[in-house]
């Protein structure tokens, strides 16, 4: 027999449809991002490190884990969340590749004996989303909780 006439008709759950709808709003959030201008912010990490005697700012500098570690340090500290149904869904605003980091300053003499030494890097990030960009700009300074009290992060826009 042949069927005429009938469509199919497609049933989803209600976890296809959570997931369906957190693709669709990842894809709508990157179409958007895509058609907005990114507003640039200098963003200031200020963390103690320990260094041995003689390391310089400029050494910090060119050591390419250094610069790896920091910019995930940054990532993970500017994480925002949007409410979800879903676990585990999240969008992703801020890459690893929006973050620049161009100077590192020793806050402390870099040939005394202390295990630990302030340093501040500094970085450029480039933000798209509109809710992220809003959010930047009402936290100037923050401490970051964690494993070191003495980290800071400071975030000021780029006019």
């Amino acid at each position: 027999r042949r069927l005429v006439g009938l469509r199919p008709q497609i049933l989803l759950s209600r976890q296809s449809c959570g997931a369906l709808f957190a693709v669709l709003g990842c894809l709508l959030s990157s179409v958007v991002g895509q058609l907005n201008p990114p507003v640039t912010f200098n963003v200031g990490l200020e963390d103690r490190l320990s260094l041995p005697a003689g390391v310089t700012a400029q050494d910090l500098l060119k050591d390419a884990s250094v610069i790896r570690a920091i910019r995930q340090q940054i990532l993970g500290g500017l994480v925002l969340t949007d409410v979800s149904n879903e676990p585990n869904v999240y969008d992703i605003n801020i890459k690893e590749k929006d973050i620049l980091l161009f100077s590192v300053v020793l806050l402390e003499d870099g040939n005394t004996r202390q295990l630990k030494r302030r340093v501040l890097f500094n970085a450029t990030l480039s933000a798209r989303d509109p809710l992220l960009i809003k959010a930047l700009n009402k936290l100037p300074s923050f401490s970051l909780a964690g494993a070191s009290a003495f980290r800071r992060m400071h975030i000021s826009a780029v006019k």
